[in-house]
């Protein structure tokens, strides 16, 4: 998938496009609006390079929160779900999207589900959501696939 240089993330902003953060630790940089608006900007090359999830023949979890801001997960997630039906997949297929959670949603139950931004590369980044949101994605989607698994694997011969 294309992402936009520092050019063109400065004419998006200048065009209302995306909001500027100074991508510091008091001013983290959002990825995910960035990502979207790639999207829509380069939407031939991104339909041109979508993976042909219809083809999948094993069940599908898919996991997200809803205030993903690195990457626009629920976004994704949907698109996995809308191109599967779509295709009427009969597979076993499940998304779970939670609110008030962010990208880091996916550890060791009860462990600490604050905000802190991640320095990555040159800038500072959330991984957005809440408290109470990450900290109860954590704690059900740690559930949520060990039953998925369980269930599937059963099925296995």
């Amino acid at each position: 998938m294309p992402y936009l240089n520092n050019e063109e993330i400065s004419e998006a902003v200048r065009e209302g496009h995306i909001v500027y953060h100074k991508a510091t630790l008091n001013d983290p940089w959002q990825n995910s609006p960035v990502f979207l608006y790639t999207m829509k900007k380069f939407k031939k090359i991104i339909n041109e390079a979508t993976i042909p999830v219809e083809n999948i023949r094993c069940p599908i979890l898919i996991i997200s929160g809803e205030e993903d801001n690195m990457l626009p997960s629920s976004v994704a997630g949907k698109s996995i779900m809308e191109q599967l039906n779509t295709h009427n997949s009969k597979i076993q297929k499940k998304l779970i999207i939670y609110p008030n959670a962010g990208h880091a949603i996916f550890a060791i139950p009860y462990s600490p589900s604050i905000d802190l931004p991640a320095h990555i590369k040159t800038s500072w980044v959330p991984f957005g959501g809440t408290q109470e949101g990450n900290a109860r994605a954590q704690k059900e989607s740690w559930q949520e696939v060990l039953d998925f698994l369980k269930e599937n694997l059963e099925k296995q011969p």
